[in-house]
């Protein structure tokens, strides 16, 4: 023990330098590196993804199909059929990433139009998505609406305002689907309140010189990561023992060691006693109403088909006609 002591025994200065030069350097190293690999990675996906032919199609479904919500769950379980595995050659070298699909409602001057925009490859999934549940649809390609508008602020004729939404607690946790709109009252065809009523209301509502584009980005995930989040979320919940990741192995084995010192030092000094750990398992039937409720909610979320999701909108309106306000409280309530 006396090189121990006598190397702890130093300045502080010099004992700080020479276990940087010892260890420092490794954490120094392995975030260079890191950052190499980051670079690299968004180099050859913005790449890839460039070369790949996207399409815009345009979804017109007649007023006379009335389907149930359900038909739309039905569509993106269809489209997570997308999701496909990269090997090592496809996933670092060429930079071949999971496509995603972007739904899209956008007005322009107040007519509202669905597109759906998608790699070309997988033009077929969208359009049989479409139709296995909308047979009368009218599908058509059109041209990328965004072309002709400003790409530098400010601009002498147009103003531009954006939002992205994230959801404030972890992904686990569940937002309100349909279910949630429909009430057991009145006559059947009163029994669900279309929740889009007041996206649909505001996008109409357009003059001539505005625009609303809202985008919803959605990529098919692998299923067995998405069930893991939920399941490991419920676990906190519960105060059960989470499965846990090389890093948090390597930090309890080092408190694990601290823990062991200390033990010695207690009885080495022999009139401390190391405080014994309590462990207080909280079972299902023990939590707050609250807590049963959210723990259903996360299981039943992780029960459906998951999906890596961006949701945004950017208002374009001339300088003379911008109502930031309008725009911004009605889609903020619409959300």
């Amino acid at each position: 023990m006396d090189a121990i002591f006598d190397f702890i025994s130093q300045p502080p200065l010099i004992l700080t330098w020479r276990l940087f030069w010892l260890i420092g350097w490794f954490p120094f190293l392995l975030t260079l590196l890191w950052g190499f690999k980051e670079v690299w990675m968004n180099s050859i996906q913005n790449k890839w993804a460039g070369s790949q032919k996207k399409v815009f199609l345009a979804i017109d479904i007649p007023r006379a199909n009335i389907q149930s919500p359900k038909a739309v769950e039905n569509l993106f379980s269809y489209i997570a059929g997308a999701h496909g595995a990269h090997n090592l050659l496809e996933k670092y070298w060429i930079g071949e990433i999971q496509p995603s699909f972007s739904f899209e409602i956008v007005s322009i001057d107040g007519y509202t139009q669905f597109i759906i925009r998608a790699y070309e490859k997988f033009r077929n999934v969208a359009e049989t998505a479409i139709y296995s549940q909308y047979p009368d649809a009218e599908i058509t390609e059109i041209n990328d609406y965004t072309a002709g508008m400003p790409r530098e602020f400010p601009d002498e004729e147009w103003d531009i305002f954006g939002m992205e939404f994230i959801q404030s607690k972890r992904e686990a946790y569940p937002i309100k689907t349909y279910e949630e709109f429909e009430h057991q009252f009145g006559p059947l065809e009163n029994q669900f309140r279309d929740p889009m009523a007041a996206l649909m209301d505001l996008m109409s509502s357009l003059r001539k010189g505005e625009q609303i584009w809202y985008q919803m980005i959605v990529k098919p995930i692998d299923m067995n990561e998405w069930t893991k989040k939920g399941d490991k979320e419920v676990s906190k919940l519960l105060k059960e023992k989470v499965p846990k990741n090389f890093v948090d192995k390597m930090q309890d084995s080092f408190l694990e060691f601290i823990e062991a010192f200390s033990e010695a030092v207690y009885k080495l000094w022999g009139d401390i006693e190391p405080e014994k750990k309590q462990e207080d398992t909280l079972k299902m039937m023990n939590l707050k109403p609250k807590e049963k409720k959210q723990i259903e909610a996360i299981h039943n979320k992780i029960s459906k088909i998951g999906f890596a999701c961006k949701l945004r909108v950017i208002y374009w309106a001339k300088k003379e006609v911008m109502n930031k306000p309008k725009f911004f409280s009605g889609f903020v309530g619409f959300m």
